[in-house]
Order: structure tokens, then sequence, then C-alpha cells
């Protein structure tokens, strides 16, 4: 790695950081699936490893109500201590 830096731009600014597309219509154009499916395989085929994880399950259950907690046997005796 170079410890060489870029010198920051006149006024401290930081769009120097995002050279990238400047309008909405570029950006839209820029990231395709097209393109996204050839940074996978190039990653891939560079052998790195995408983790595949499973099925989230936080919002598939949101229209049931859960179980109600059962009451404790001895409420005002501490828990038998």
């Amino acid at each position: 790695m170079s410890d060489t830096k870029k010198p920051p731009t006149a006024g401290g600014g930081t769009r120097h950081l995002f050279a990238g597309a400047r309008t909405t219509s570029e950006r839209a154009s820029s990231l395709t699936s097209e393109r996204i499916a050839d940074d996978v395989a190039a990653f891939c085929g560079s052998g790195g490893h995408i983790e595949k994880l499973g099925t989230t399950r936080t919002l598939t259950r949101l229209d049931e109500h859960p179980a109600p907690v059962p009451a404790p046997a001895n409420p005002g005796r501490g828990g038998g201590r």
C-alpha cells in the first residue's frame, strides 16, 4: 500500500471522493443486473466465496400474535427462596 495521499481540494470538500457518475441517469445505468452478475462471477473466479444465507423469518409472521406468557405460580412468594 502506498502512503502517498492526494492533496485535499480547495475548500476541504469531499467531492473528489465521489468521482463517479454525476447525474441520476448515469447512476441508474451504471449498475445493472448484468454488471452485478459479471462482478460476482469475477469475484468467484478469483477465489472469492459468497455465503448464501437462508430466508429470514422476521417479517413472515407479523399477523400472528405471540403465545401469552403464563403467570408465575406464586407471584407473591419471590420464586420460592
